[in-house]
């Protein structure tokens, strides 16, 4: 069992504005419908990087070098700095992201 790592409240505040610009994005352009807005209240309400990490997976794909246009979401910190876009630096994003978040590897696979 993997021990997810508590993030600070600034952290926290960043991901719950990717999520919710994300849905609001979405639908730019069409009315935004209840299920819409009841996503926004269940963003609003987490408070765990896991909790945020697989609400964004509702949405996105991070496999293979996907990952890396992703980096600013799981990497909320900031700390890992991609020297290259390859798969060599998207693997060990995904080690530093094991690492530092303590999630499962088999999520960012």
């Amino acid at each position: 069992m993997t021990i997810i790592k508590k993030l600070a409240k600034k952290h926290i505040i960043k991901m719950r504005d990717i999520l919710i610009e994300s849905i609001t994005d979405r639908f730019l352009l069409d009315e935004i419908e209840q299920n819409d807005i009841d996503d926004i209240d269940y963003i609003e309400s987490l408070e765990r990087y896991d909790e945020f990490l697989e609400e964004f997976l509702r949405y996105n794909d991070i496999s293979g070098i996907n990952i890396y246009t992703q980096s600013g979401f799981l990497d909320p910190k900031n700390k890992f700095d991609f020297l290259e876009y390859n798969d060599q630096e998207c693997e060990k994003f995904r080690d530093y992201l094991v690492e530092e978040y303590g999630i499962e590897r088999s999520i960012i696979e």
